[in-house]
């Protein structure tokens, strides 16, 4: 007797799906990735559109300010690509942060409205004669005002690399006790108390040290050492090369950042200083050259200066009238 096996039933064929045709064309991914591209097209001409009014009403007509205009580019790009505006915003913050404005004179700084300006140099040095107190041999590696915003770490590392050296700090209203602390650890440093007659402290002086590290104004210490036949050694940063009348000797340095309401000093490469030091100390003929150069360009600066440009410049405004 046999056994019989039953067969299963073959399944049916299975039966594709018809292909779903959109009624409504705006609802396809195409007609959508046109659409965001067209939008995009559209927002990115708005925006130079604005940018444009922007520029014209800064340059032309000087009414916005570059703070606005940075901000307005900030939400536009935000607006556009969220993550990389939130990167700008957050780069400009860190701009204003770290004292851009003192490095790039841009953020925060208003246009002048189209008001003419004019420079007056002060005759703040006194009648003269201005006598030459420049030695070669004996005097002081003089720094005044210690401090960081003027360069006390780049005086105080020439002081170590020149121990044969005499050198003196005279301070004033940025030396702090931590400074003077530091100035008085060294043993072939120091430091003189101030006095209101510059020329009491530059008798002492051989050469004078301007390391400022950050955008100093005109210096007047410059020329006043310039005049009486001092060498001096100025960092390349704000009007210091102004300053220094084309006879002193300008070296690099790293300016200080902005840093939580504060300056931070980077590193600072003293060897240019060192080695300019060098030159001039181990040199006499080089260092009589430089003072009588000095001397020279100071006298004939401070010869052309007008007592009267100041008045003689505001009677000129009220004649004008409003």
């Amino acid at each position: 007797m046999g056994i019989g096996i039953a067969r299963a039933p073959r399944p049916a064929a299975a039966t594709l799906p018809r292909p779903h045709i959109l009624q409504h064309p705006e609802l396809s991914a195409d007609w959508h990735r046109s659409t965001t591209q067209r939008r995009r097209i559209g927002l990115t001409l708005a925006v130079l559109l604005v940018c444009g009014v922007f520029s014209l009403l800064v340059l032309g007509f000087e009414l916005v300010s570059v703070v606005g205009l940075l901000t307005w580019l900030a939400i536009i790009a935000i607006a556009i690509r969220p993550f990389v505006g939130l990167c700008v915003a957050f780069g400009l913050c860190l701009l204003f942060e770290a004292g851009g404005a003192d490095a790039m004179q841009t953020p925060g700084t208003y246009l002048h409205g189209g008001l003419g300006s004019t420079l007056l140099r002060l005759p703040v040095y006194g009648p003269g004669p201005f006598p030459p107190l420049g030695r070669f041999d004996t005097g002081f590696v003089t720094l005044v005002n210690p401090c960081l915003e003027k360069g006390v770490d780049v005086f105080l590392e020439l002081a170590r690399l020149g121990r044969d050296l005499e050198f003196a700090a005279v301070p004033a209203w940025g030396t702090g006790a931590d400074v003077r602390w530091a100035l008085e650890r060294e043993p072939n440093v120091r430091v003189l108390e101030p006095v209101d007659d510059i020329e009491q402290v530059l008798a002492h002086t051989r050469v004078l040290l301007v390391p400022s590290l950050w955008p100093e104004t005109f210096g007047y210490v410059v020329p006043e050492a310039l005049l009486r036949g001092i060498p001096v050694l100025a960092s390349e940063i704000g009007g210091l090369p102004e300053a220094g009348l084309g006879a002193a000797t300008l070296l690099p340095v790293h300016p200080l950042a902005r840093r939580n309401g504060g300056y931070v000093a980077a590193r600072q490469d003293v060897g240019p200083w060192n080695d300019a030091l060098r030159a001039l100390l181990t040199d006499r003929a080089e260092y009589e050259r430089r003072a009588r150069q000095g001397r020279a360009a100071a006298g004939q600066f401070v010869a052309g200066l007008d007592p009267d440009a100041c008045e003689t410049l505001l009677a000129g405004l009220g004649a004008e009238g409003p």
